[in-house]
């Protein structure tokens, strides 16, 4: 049984195993894609072998959340009790408690990648519009419930789909809605855009910290305005939460501009300290092994939303299933993963296995 429904997952979502993982690695990158597949087809209301045009074009384009996540629930128990796993890779509790929250964790990340859209009734879901993300060498099919192409094999990674095309046209910047500028322009954009005033900086503040090579948020410092460097600094309340300011010091004199919380709730803030490191020729290191059929990146701290939803459609968790900061990213698709995290400044460096 297990065999006949693995070879069924891997050929209908075309994941083939690696070289060098085992059995229980692979089954854990089966199940993660398969659930995200089923997720997006539950909004519809009807199963994988239920999907004609009829069906596609009937009034089960919304669903209740909830509904989806029971069912969703029960896809996972049954997965996880006939395909070899990871234990650990799913979390601790009993298989019930796993399949629940494995559950809750694919249909978010979903939401937050624009693959399932809330309607009005926020407990209602729906799939989103069908757009292509072009990148260099591939494309990342977005929105509704494709899981097959007549044209073009489509291959499943993480929570996303892709298309190898050597000829489109790029796009995903716009997609994404990504800054199309470099991280050495940023500095010199934000000096002439933000609205400075004068600043006394009499608060209680931290200081981000360049250069220290330690995780982002371990490199906030206690903010001494007497030793305030000259340029662009990063400071956040210590009495207001979430209140961040950008700070410019021009010869003696103090500017600060406070952030909206935009640039906390869209993790933009990160975009901001990788180019303050980059620009202090300090840039944040992401480590990467290089593997036959993959790489295994370990990211340095989290990522802008944008840059956030583009890893999670390119990559599956390393040592769990919500575990962001080590991604499995298959050969075919690295370079577009490379120039998106170069483009925030940031540098790869490639270890030994």
């Amino acid at each position: 049984m297990n065999n006949s429904l693995i070879k069924q997952i891997s050929f209908d979502l075309n994941i083939g195993k690696y070289s060098d993982e085992t059995n229980e690695e692979y089954g854990n990158r089966l199940v993660y894609t398969a659930l995200a597949a089923w997720a997006r087809n539950l909004v519809l209301g009807e199963s994988y072998t239920d999907l004609n045009e009829e069906a596609a074009n009937s009034n089960y384009h919304n669903v209740d959340i909830m509904h989806i996540q029971s069912r969703l629930t029960q896809i996972a128990y049954g997965m996880l009790t006939v395909i070899p796993h990871s234990k650990t890779w799913f979390g601790n509790g009993s298989i019930e408690i796993q399949s629940s929250t494995i559950a809750s964790n694919i249909i978010d990340n979903l939401i937050f990648c624009y693959e399932l859209s809330r309607l009005n009734d926020a407990r209602r879901l729906t799939n989103s519009p069908i757009r292509n993300a072009a990148f260099k060498n591939n494309e990342l099919v977005l929105g509704g419930e494709q899981w097959q192409n007549s044209n073009k094999t489509l291959i499943s990674v993480g929570l996303g789909r892709w298309m190898q095309d050597t000829k489109c046209s790029e796009n995903y910047k716009e997609i994404f809605n990504l800054p199309n500028y470099t991280y050495g322009e940023y500095y010199h954009i934000l000096l002439d855009s933000v609205l400075w005033k004068e600043a006394n900086l009499d608060g209680k503040y931290k200081i981000f910290k360049t250069g220290t090579g330690l995780f982002y948020n371990k490199v906030w410092q206690d903010f001494i305005k007497g030793k305030l460097a000259r340029g662009l600094s990063l400071l956040k309340s210590i009495e207001v939460g979430g209140g961040y300011l950008l700070v410019n010091r021009d010869k003696d004199q103090i500017y600060s501009a406070r952030l909206d919380k935009w640039y906390y709730e869209e993790k933009e803030i990160y975009r901001i300290m990788y180019m303050l490191d980059s620009h202090n020729e300090t840039p944040a290191i992401f480590k990467a092994k290089k593997y036959n059929d993959y790489i295994l990146l370990h990211c340095h701290s989290i990522l802008p939303n944008p840059e956030m939803r583009i890893i999670l459609m390119s990559s599956w968790p390393g040592r769990f299933f919500n575990d962001f900061y080590y991604r499995i990213i298959p050969n075919f698709i690295w370079d577009e993963v490379e120039k998106l995290l170069t483009n925030l400044g940031i540098k790869i460096e490639y270890i030994d296995i």
